[in-house]
């Protein structure tokens, strides 16, 4: 990838999806009602058996054609496979995974992509807790307020779920390691 390539300011939110029909509208409604603009929407069908591809259908609509970007793969790669898939899509200058049974607050875009300009605009990567829908609690712990920590301080102190934007250009060539089920996490780590 080459730095150049990417459009200054738009969110590509990657979407992995398998066997979610029921859900995954509500999913990319969240995202289609955020007051941040700038975003493009790349939703990976990979290989649903379910009604997922008729859910999507709707999705290809010519309103829907300069924010939604929608592939499928025929027989489902995992998570890591269609991940991969959908790093290979990205035109924004920063990106994010958003999983088709979560939803994004209507400012969480605008809120995360404020904070290069009002705080340092080297930030590369922002990472904001997540509110458990069960609980109504945060999903993450180790932060006792917003503020401003670096990488190997977040790794130590925080444990639960997070979610977050990263700058693009730190993918290099960094990918899912397909053979390796259930260890997401270290991608964003690496």
């Amino acid at each position: 990838m080459k730095i150049n390539q990417f459009e200054r300011g738009k969110v590509s939110i990657l979407m992995v999806t398998y066997n979610r029909g029921v859900l995954i509208k509500n999913s990319i409604e969240s995202l289609l009602n955020q007051t941040y603009k700038n975003i493009e929407i790349i939703i990976v069908d990979n290989g649903s058996t379910d009604n997922t591809s008729s859910v999507l259908q709707q999705y290809d609509a010519p309103e829907f054609s300069t924010i939604i970007r929608r592939f499928r793969l025929e027989e489902n790669r995992n998570f890591t496979g269609g991940g991969n898939f959908a790093l290979e899509q990205i035109k924004g200058e920063w990106f994010t995974f958003l999983d088709d049974d979560d939803i994004a607050f209507p400012h969480a875009i605008e809120t995360m992509m404020r904070l290069p300009e009002k705080i340092n605009s080297k930030i590369n990567a922002i990472t904001c807790n997540c509110i458990n829908s069960s609980t109504g609690q945060f999903g993450g712990s180790g932060l006792k307020a917003d503020q401003y920590l670096p990488l190997k301080k977040i790794v130590r102190r925080c444990k639960g779920e997070f979610w977050g934007i990263t700058k693009t250009e730190l993918l290099q060539n960094a990918r899912f390691n397909e053979n390796l089920i259930g260890y997401e996490d270290t991608f964003g780590t690496r």
